[in-house]
């Protein structure tokens, strides 16, 4: 019969009652590695789960097998096996303070958040520049703010929303409210009525050319 193993590195670390790492570290399985960050009662807790999860800086919580929210991540969340949720890089290494537009949130399988405020959510999406969000399976948010939504949806310019990709993925956009404002979506029922007074006023116009060739003829006898 196999012997269990034995307690993690994390364990025999905050089992002595009123430790100060006890206050902050939570570790549970094996192989994991906890970023060593000065404790105190200003500093959040760090939390790694699973074999191989670190998480690396303050408030930063880890959970699944090679997970990693990454050093100077200041409330990094990485969930998944290989997740990796990592802020801004030019963030100073010792910052201890939770900074939510400077931390990072990837949750799935591979999924992965590389940049500060940036989100990542599902298998393998992905989200590399200040602000984005990447959400669905194998999505891809690789400028500035930009968004992708949508498995396979890929958003590769600063500030743009995509729900597909250049190579095969289109999506409708179902539901859209009447536009009000300059920069607001128009729908297809917006376009028809516009469509219906442009016809309109060219029917206009065609009968006042009509009117005016008639005075014309007039005029000529």
């Amino acid at each position: 019969m196999q012997k269990p193993p034995g307690p993690s590195r994390a364990s025999r670390r905050a089992s002595g009652a009123g430790s100060t790492d006890a206050l902050h570290y939570l570790i549970v399985g094996h192989g994991e590695e906890l970023a060593i960050c000065p404790p105190g009662p200003a500093l959040p807790a760090q939390v790694a789960i699973s074999p191989g999860a670190t998480a690396r800086s303050a408030g930063a919580i880890a959970v699944g097998q090679l997970a990693c929210a990454h050093e100077r991540s200041p409330g990094a969340i990485a969930v998944g096996a290989g997740a990796q949720a990592q802020a801004h890089p030019r963030i100073p290494p010792d910052v201890h303070e939770l900074q939510m537009e400077r931390s990072a949130l990837a949750i799935g399988a591979a999924a992965f958040s590389g940049g500060s405020g940036c989100v990542a959510v599902g298998p393998a999406a992905t989200a590399t520049d200040t602000g984005a969000a990447a959400v669905g399976a194998a999505t891809v948010a690789e400028a500035s703010h930009a968004v992708a939504l949508g498995a396979g949806s890929r958003a590769s310019e600063p500030y743009m929303v995509a729900v597909g990709n250049k190579e095969s993925i289109r999506r409708r956009v179902a539901y859209v409210e009447d536009a009000r404002d300059l920069n607001d979506a128009v729908n297809l029922k917006q376009l028809r009525e516009c469509q219906q007074v442009l016809q309109e006023q060219l029917q206009a116009l065609q009968a006042h050319y009509v009117r005016l060739a008639d005075q014309l003829e007039r005029l000529k006898r």
